[in-house]
């Protein structure tokens, strides 16, 4: 026997026990005959030592595999025996070999007591069949195989599973057996039940829903038709007020612009009357001092003292045709815009009625549509009558300036008695705000606002707010103070020669003849409106020009801007009932020298003449 090479496959350790145990009878044999000398006695000894060796070898690694297959065993063990799912073994009767404990808890006994039980006492009687026929087709058949059954417990139904399982085979040689889970639909099928028995619910419901809406179908068929009826009469009335409403707004309408039209006669009338006292009787009552004046030189003391009180009754009636043509329409509104004009009335509401009024001009106030301008200034001017009416206060603020919104807003305000909200548009004694309703109405034509804020004893707030247009901007020089007249001349016999702008006849000769007495004065022509004084001034040349402000056609400003820029060393003086700052200022800005006032006295138009003359007589 050769036992030097080594096996290709190594025996069996059964076959290697028997082998040894062949080798030891022969061995014990060969001793007893005598022959342990022998060498086949030696090799026999050395084989079946070898073969010891191998077994133990054998020994070793059955051990280890055993080791191995129980340790495998246990997890298979825990696994199967552990799992969440109930899992159970049933043999060819239907009966349990094996099972979980999920399965055990499912079937609600102990494991002990239900092994080698038929499963079928663990289910409903109605459902033997049906688990009957799920044992011949796990036995018949390869594949899944399903069923649902309900268990039962001392006769009553536990839960509802589904069975599914298959055949296996648990140990080599031996018959198949069924593995299977029991899968707990008990709560599904509740809801599958629910949801029967709902949607058997919900065709009841449908029906009788059916029933429900053909009567209402009826219904609702004989009320469309009274409703269509009711419609068709009510399209009717809706034609009607259509028209009767379209009819309302073009009314509405024409009363608006017919608001409009009389707040425009009422400015254009306010103008008219003013320019009648300015352009008429104030140059009649001028022209009337002027000769009046005249006469009285050289009279005896009694026509001279009789003439000064006709010339102070002259004066009276001058400065009450001022007054009245500056409340018509003062002549800020002609010359100046908006910033301008409040500033102006309120120094005039100072002056005249005692009230302080601080104006407080917040930015650049851009130029806006004459209408509008007018409008917001009687507006404010409305408002602070009505404070030294009613508020009891000496003392109010106008506040002006423009919106993010492009609008211009004027608030005016006071701390005096206020009043009460509830009480405008009130008639009676002490109520107010008809004046208030006429602002706001007027505001409202050109897309303004009035907005009040009062309480009694706690001061009243009016905030008035319109969109700016689109009128030209114009540019007002700054004031610097009043212009200064050249130093005063001596005589040295030479003549002034004076040219006369003015529209009025009456006084243009009312001026020759007082100029034409002085010696040294002489009157080298008369002009009518500007454009004509601007052609004499290039023709005569004259030392001085005495310049009405207002002239038809090219007015007095404009005239002396063009004659001053052609004939600087030419002296403008000039002459107007308007003895207000702002044409003093627009006439300073347009090169004039001087201002002086119609209804002065003579002898200082006279000294303003001589004054102003620069060079050498």
């Amino acid at each position: 026997m050769n036992t030097k090479g080594k096996r290709d496959k190594p025996d069996s350790p059964a076959r290697l026990l028997k082998k040894s145990e062949v080798l030891r009878r022969r061995a014990e044999e060969l001793l007893d005959e005598g022959v342990a000398s022998r060498p086949d006695v030696r090799s026999l000894l050395h084989e079946l030592s070898v073969h010891q060796v191998e077994l133990e070898l054998q020994n070793e690694e059955l051990q280890r595999a055993t080791l191995e297959t129980e340790e495998a065993r246990q997890k298979y063990y825990d696994l199967y025996d552990r799992a969440p799912v109930a899992c159970v073994t049933l043999d060819q009767r239907g009966c349990l070999v094996e099972m979980n404990l999920a399965a055990a808890r499912l079937l609600g006994e102990p494991r002990a007591l239900l092994i080698e039980r038929p499963f079928s006492l663990c289910i409903r009687r109605a459902d033997d069949s049906a688990f009957a026929e799920f044992l011949v087709k796990i036995f018949s058949s390869e594949g899944l195989q399903v069923c649902e059954v309900d268990l039962v417990k001392k006769g009553v139904s536990t839960a509802r599973v589904r069975i599914e399982g298959f055949q296996a085979v648990l140990r080599a040689g031996e018959i198949p057996h069924c593995r299977a889970v029991l899968l707990d639909i008990t709560e599904r099928k509740l809801t599958e039940n629910d949801l029967r028995a709902s949607e058997e619910a919900l065709r009841k419901a449908n029906a009788e829903l059916e029933q429900r809406v053909a009567a209402r179908t009826a219904e609702l068929t004989d009320l469309v038709a009274k409703l269509q009826e009711e419609i068709r009469r009510r399209v009717r009335s809706e034609a009607d007020l259509t028209a009767v409403h379209g009819q309302l707004e073009l009314r509405a309408a024409q009363l608006r612009e017919l608001a409009a039209e009389i707040t425009r006669a009422e400015q254009r009338e306010r103008l008219r009357l003013a320019t009648v006292l300015h352009d008429d009787l104030q140059q009649l009552l001028v022209a009337a001092k002027l000769q009046l004046s005249l006469l009285s030189r050289g009279q005896s003391k009694a026509v001279r003292e009789g003439a000064a009180g006709v010339l102070g009754i002259l004066e009276q009636c001058l400065a009450t045709t001022r007054s009245l043509t500056s409340d018509l329409h003062p002549a800020v509104l002609s010359l100046e815009g908006l910033t301008e004009a409040v500033k102006w009335v309120a120094r005039w509401m100072t002056e005249k009625h005692g009230l302080r009024v601080d104006a407080r001009i917040e930015g650049e106030i851009p130029t806006i549509a004459e209408d509008l301008k007018i409008q917001l200034f009687e507006a404010v001017r409305e408002l602070l009558f009505n404070v030294v009416k009613h508020a009891r206060v000496d003392f109010a603020e106008v506040h002006l300036h423009c919106t993010a919104g492009s609008s211009v807003e004027v608030t005016v305000s006071d701390s005096g008695r206020g009043f009460d909200l509830a009480d405008l548009g009130k008639a009676g004694p002490g109520k107010t705000g008809f004046g208030l309703f006429g602002i706001r109405e007027k505001l409202a034509l050109v897309g303004g606002a009035l907005e009040i804020k009062s309480a009694p004893g706690k001061g009243s707030r009016f905030t008035l707010t319109a969109p700016i247009g689109h009128a030209p901007a114009v540019i007002v020089p700054p004031d610097t103070g009043e212009a200064k007249a050249p130093p005063e001349t001596p005589a040295t016999g030479r003549v002034i020669r004076i040219l006369l702008a003015d529209d009025h006849s009456v006084v243009r000769v009312g001026l020759t003849r007082l100029l034409s007495q002085e010696p040294d004065l002489e009157v080298v022509g008369q002009a009518v409106d500007g454009k004509e004084v601007v052609e004499m001034a290039d023709r005569h040349k004259p030392d001085v020009i005495l310049m009405d402000v207002r002239m038809p056609g090219l007015d007095g400003i404009h005239a002396s801007r063009v004659i001053h820029a052609a004939h600087p060393d030419i002296s403008i003086i000039a002459l107007t009932m308007y003895d207000e700052a702002e044409h003093r200022r627009a006439m300073r800005a347009a090169g004039a020298v001087a201002f002086v006032s119609k209804s002065g006295a003579s002898s200082e138009l006279l000294a303003t003449i001589r004054s102003c003359v620069s060079r050498p007589l």
